[in-house]
């Protein structure tokens, strides 16, 4: 499994979605808030083209447990004026989005009757079809 850097981030270690940050983080201030829970194998913050972070990002851990634990430090933590938001990232290995929320998620592509895939007819009583 080893194909270097890049490749190895998706398959290995327990990936966190960390919202809410300000402007101004920096992929360093990230590792540093997060570091104290487990061994990151992964920090990235997303960042606008201006160079501004666009308010999250991802930070790896190598085990489950070490990921639990800076989600239940971390979440509604206050940081920079704002309150973090710390999830499981969408793309976890291994399980599915069903599989860590029970059967709740039946994934995006499932109407719910609301949306533009439901089966509720337009506002109006005409149904996409006859528009």
């Amino acid at each position: 499994a080893g194909k270097g850097k890049k490749g190895g981030k998706e398959s290995s270690g327990v990936q966190l979605c960390v919202r809410n940050l300000a402007k101004d983080a920096t992929p360093e201030q990230l590792r540093a808030l997060f570091a104290s829970f487990g061994q990151l194998t992964s920090v990235d913050v997303k960042k606008n083209q201006d160079g501004t972070c666009r308010g999250f990002g991802f930070v790896t851990y190598a085990t489950m447990d070490e990921a639990n634990k800076a989600i239940a430090a971390m979440n509604n933590k206050p940081h920079a004026g704002k309150t973090l938001v710390v999830v499981l990232s969408d793309r976890q290995q291994g399980t599915s989005k069903a599989d860590r929320e029970g059967d709740k998620g039946k994934g995006k592509g499932k109407a719910d009757g609301k949306g533009k895939d439901g089966k509720g007819k337009g506002k109006d009583g005409k149904g996409a079809a006859d528009a």
